[in-house]
């Protein structure tokens, strides 16, 4: 009876796999962005409010919430110093907020009815703003119009700027082209180059630190690396079968790819999960597959590169310990 019971019972799960809960929020959380001191984690919802937890305690604040009540944030961004946080979505313009004061000091044109993709160039000189009206480049300074860029997209999901600053990395949908990923040369506002990698949209997309590589995720459930200066693909993998790629980013140690996603209904727990692949030799080294993260819509690593945070439609917000392997 002894052995029966001891080969029927799985061995017990690594401690990396357990996760551990901060305060939850009522609505969905649509992206995170922590301190440069990894000590707060800031993250804006469904709701139109933007949260403030302290890493230490778990504990939550909401540093501000749409007067209105019918914002729905979708994306957000922070600058370097960590002093103010930019946020967009549905039926709002794109804010800024500082984070000690808890004031917006400055709004800019939404691009359409959905603004989904943000980012703040490495100088800090430009803000892209990217949505269903196309993209548009702002003097973060002064807040004044620089350029718009011409695209065939008919859904812009994310924007990235490569780490020089000379290119804005564009993913989204377009039928007419069937281009999921397009690099866009930022002193002239013209494509440099484009990608048809994934036979749906590219949901999430991210710069290598060091190297001229960008990786890929899209509905498809596919992630895909190229190299943006010659176009060569790097590697490729079949993230999630049947289902999404969410989220990709890429690892600090700049070997390592961290992904998460789901399946189309959003319920399947066998196609939820997250994983870290190592698209140097091709090898999965973890994988997290459990009901906490059905529905995940958000995920960054700390910048100690310790834990991996994750939040979405279910369970709140989760924290994960890196593992050991990777833990600096």
């Amino acid at each position: 009876g002894w052995l029966i019971w001891t080969r029927s019972t799985p061995p017990p799960a690594p401690e990396f796999q357990l996760s551990e809960a901060f305060e939850p929020i009522s609505a969905v959380l649509s992206e995170v962005v922590y301190s440069p001191d990894g000590k707060d984690l800031y993250g804006s919802d469904w709701s139109g409010s933007i949260h403030k937890w302290n890493c230490r305690t778990r504990k939550k604040e909401t540093l501000y919430t749409d007067l209105d009540k019918s914002a729905r944030y979708l994306c957000m961004c922070k600058d370097q110093k960590g002093e103010h946080l930019i946020f967009a979505g549905m039926f709002c313009p794109v804010r800024c907020l500082n984070v000690t004061s808890g004031t917006v000091t400055r709004e800019l044109p939404p691009q359409g009815h959905r603004t989904w993709g943000l980012a703040l160039s490495p100088d800090e000189k430009l803000l892209a703003v990217g949505g269903e009206a196309g993209i548009v480049l702002y003097d973060w300074r002064t807040g004044k119009q620089v350029r718009t860029l011409r695209t065939r997209f008919e859904y812009i999901w994310t924007l990235a700027f490569s780490p020089d600053g000379k290119y804005l990395a564009v993913a989204g949908k377009n039928n007419q082209t069937f281009q999921t990923v397009v690099l866009f040369n930022v002193q002239t506002g013209e494509p440099s180059c484009w990608f048809k990698d994934h036979h749906r949209d590219a949901r999430s997309i991210d710069f290598h630190p060091t190297e001229p590589l960008i990786v890929s995720g899209g509905f498809d459930g596919w992630i895909h690396i190229r190299n943006y200066l010659t176009g060569e693909e790097a590697a490729k993998c079949l993230a999630i079968r049947d289902g999404y790629v969410e989220r990709v980013v890429f690892l600090a140690d700049g070997k390592h790819v961290l992904f998460g996603g789901g399946s189309p209904d959003g319920k399947t727990v066998e196609q939820a999960g997250m994983a870290i692949w190592n698209f140097t030799n091709g090898k999965e080294v973890a994988r997290w597959q459990t009901e906490e993260l059905v529905g995940l819509v958000c995920m960054r690593a700390s910048p100690n590169g310790r834990w991996i945070v994750t939040g979405g439609k279910r369970e709140g917000v989760r924290l994960w310990k890196m593992p050991p392997l990777l833990a600096k």
